[in-house]
């Protein structure tokens, strides 16, 4: 049996609730090598840390254009000019016709 064969035959194990040290020792006892079972523990391992981190996901990048800076503050003066004019108009009418 090769290592990948040993590697499903730990996993298998494993999925059935035995411990890692059981499932060696069953090999053992069923003639393998102390160093193939090893060998075939490491490579598990690797395999499973691999299914641990998860692959970074990339986000596309937006091609949005910069305003420019004159350009926003312009825009903000005259949102400023427009809730002031609003807030005089209502103050106006209250001072008028009240």
């Amino acid at each position: 049996m090769g290592v990948q064969e040993l590697i499903t035959a730990l996993r298998n194990a494993l999925e059935r609730n035995e411990s890692i040290e059981e499932a060696k020792t069953s090999l053992l006892n069923a003639g393998y090598s102390k160093e193939e079972i090893e060998e075939a523990e490491k490579e598990l391992e690797k395999i499973e840390k691999k299914k641990e981190i998860p692959k970074p996901r990339f986000l596309p990048v937006l091609n949005l254009p910069v305003p420019d800076p004159k350009k926003v503050k312009k825009i903000k003066k005259s949102i400023f000019f427009i809730i002031g004019l609003i807030i005089l108009l209502i103050f106006s009418y209250f001072y008028f016709f009240r």
